[in-house]
C-alpha cells in the first residue's frame, strides 16, 4: 500500500485585542522577530534563539478563508470522495483561531458571510456540489456524527444524553465509537443543522485569552459511501477535528471548573505530543495511543490508514511567542509521520465470482503440478530408477487432471537428470 506524509499547514491569525492591550515590549526591544520568508517557510525569534520552520503552506494574517480551505481541506475531501479516509485537525494555543478556521465565526450558519465560512461548511458544500455534477448512475449515502471529548469522556453532541461512550476497534472497521449517533444527510443544509445542534451542546467558557474558549476537543465525522452500477462500493471517512487549545493558566486566569478543564485539555494534548514523538523516533517502539481518549480516537490518523492534514494555528505577537514556537515545533515533528493508505473498496458480486473462478483454476493447476511431482518422486525412489536415463516420458505427462490448464511451469522444466538426483 502507498504511504504519504502528514501534511502540515500553518496559519497566523491577526493580532487580537488582548495582544493590543498588553503592555508587552515591542519587537525591537525584546528581539522578537517574525518573518514570512516565502509561502512555505517562516522565521521566528524570541530574542534568544531564532528558528526556521518549513511546512506545506504558511498563511500570514488576513489570509482569506477560501484560500485556506483550497490548500488545507479540498485535497483531502477529494481523496475521501475517491474512497480514502481523511483527517483534518486544528492544533494551537487557546485563542489562536482554530475554531474560526474549522467552522467560521461564532454566528448562526445563515448569518455567516460567505467569505468567512470555515473548512467544515465549505467541505459540506463541495461534497454536495460534486454529487450534483456526477452524471453517472452512482448512488451516494452520506451520514454524519458529532462528538466531543470533555475531560477524557466522550459525549454525543447530536444526542447529549449519550455520554461516556466507549471506543472499539476491529480489523474491518478500525477504530470507532460505540453507540455514537449517525444521521443520514441529503443536503448542505442538513449538515449545517447538525452542526448547530452539536454546537449548542459543546462545552465552552470565557477566559482572559478567549471570550468563547472550547473546553473540549470536538470531532465532526462525515461518512461517504458510493455504490456503482455493477454493485462495487467504496467508502471514505472524513474526520474534521477542532482541538481545544493548550493553555497557560497565568494567561487565561482559569479557576475552579475552568481550571480543571484546562488541566485535562493540557494533559490530552501532552499525550498527543508523546504519540507524535514516539511515531517519529528512528527506532519506533511502543506508541502510547491508549494514554488518552484523544489519541485513541486519532490513532488511525497518525501512522494508519488515513490521509492526514494538520492545521497549526499561531499568534503573530511577541506576547505569545513561546506558545507560537511550541506550536511550530509540534507541526515540524508531525510532518515527518508517514501514513499507509488504501482505497476502501468492496468488489461487486460479478468481480468476486470472476476472482473465485480464477482461484479455482489456479488450485486445479497446483493439484496437477503436485500430482506430477509425486509420481516422479515415487519413481525416483523405486529400484527401476537410473539417474543416467532420467525419468520416462509417460511420467512427465501422466495426470488425472490433464484437461486443466494453468500458468505454472511444467514439472519437466526442473526434472532434468542432473537436478533430479538431488531429490534423493
Amino acid at each position: 500500500m502507498p504511504s504519504c506524509n502528514v501534511r502540515v499547514i500553518c496559519r497566523f491569525r491577526p493580532i487580537n485585542k488582548r495582544e493590543q492591550d498588553e503592555a508587552a515590549k515591542g519587537a525591537e526591544e525584546t528581539g522578537f522577530k517574525l518573518q514570512y520568508v516565502d509561502e512555505t517557510e517562516v522565521l521566528v525569534s524570541n530574542g534568544k534563539q531564532s528558528y526556521n520552520f518549513s511546512f506545506d503552506q504558511i498563511f500570514p494574517p488576513n489570509s482569506a478563508q477560501v484560500n485556506v480551505y483550497d490548500v488545507t481541506a479540498k485535497p483531502t475531501v477529494e481523496d475521501v470522495l475517491q474512497g480514502y479516509n481523511g483527517t483534518i485537525f486544528a492544533y494551537g494555543q487557546t485563542g489562536a483561531g482554530k475554531t474560526f478556521t474549522m467552522f467560521g465565526p461564532d454566528l448562526p450558519s445563515n448569518d455567516v458571510p460567505s467569505d468567512l465560512r470555515g473548512i467544515v461548511p465549505r467541505t459540506s458544500a463541495y461534497i454536495f456540489d460534486h454529487i450534483d455534477k456526477d452524471n453517472s448512475k452512482r448512488e451516494y449515502a452520506i451520514k454524519c456524527s458529532f462528538l466531543e471529548i470533555y475531560k477524557e469522556v466522550i459525549r454525543d453532541l447530536l444526542n447529549p444524553k449519550n455520554t461516556d461512550l466507549k471506543i472499539r476497534e476491529s480489523p474491518s472497521r478500525g477504530v470507532w465509537v460505540d453507540g455514537l449517533t449517525e444521521e443520514f444527510v441529503s443536503s448542505e443544509q442538513d449538515i449545517a443543522d447538525l452542526i448547530a445542534i452539536g454546537d449548542n451542546s459543546k462545552a465552552v467558557s470565557a477566559t482572559q485569552m478567549n471570550a468563547r474558549s472550547s473546553r473540549s476537543h470536538s470531532l465532526f465525522l462525515i461518512m461517504i459511501e458510493q455504490k456503482e452500477e455493477d454493485g462495487t462500493t467504496k467508502q471514505g471517512k472524513l474526520n474534521l477535528v477542532d482541538l481545544a487549545g493548550s493553555e497557560k493558566i497565568a494567561k487565561t486566569g482559569a479557576t475552579g471548573q475552568t481550571l480543571e478543564e484546562a488541566k485535562k485539555i493540557n494533559q490530552s494534548l501532552s499525550a498527543l505530543g508523546n504519540c507524535i514523538h514516539a511515531l517519529t523516533e528512528a527506532n519506533r517502539g511502543h506508541v502510547p495511543f491508549r494514554d488518552s481518549t484523544l489519541t485513541r480516537i486519532l490513532q488511525e490518523s497518525l501512522g494508519g490508514n488515513t490521509k492526514t492534514t494538520l492545521m497549526i494555528a499561531c499568534s503573530p505577537h511577541p506576547f505569545n511567542v513561546d506558545e507560537t514556537i511550541g506550536t511550530l515545533m509540534f507541526g515540524k515533528r508531525a510532518k515527518t509521520i508517514k501514513n499507509t493508505v488504501k482505497v476502501n473498496k468492496q468488489k461487486s458480486a460479478a468481480e468476486l465470482a470472476a476472482l473465485v473462478s480464477t482461484l479455482k483454476k489456479e488450485i486445479a493447476s497446483l493439484n496437477q503440478y503436485n500430482f506430477v511431482l509425486e509420481k516422479q518422486i515415487e519413481f525416483m525412489k523405486s529400484p527401476d530408477y537410473d539417474p543416467s536415463k532420467g525419468i520416462p516420458k509417460e511420467l512427465l505427462v501422466a495426470s488425472p487432471m490433464s484437461a486443466s490448464t494453468g500458468s505454472l511451469p511444467s514439472a519437466t522444466s526442473t526434472m532434468t537428470p542432473s537436478s533430479s538426483s538431488s531429490l534423493l
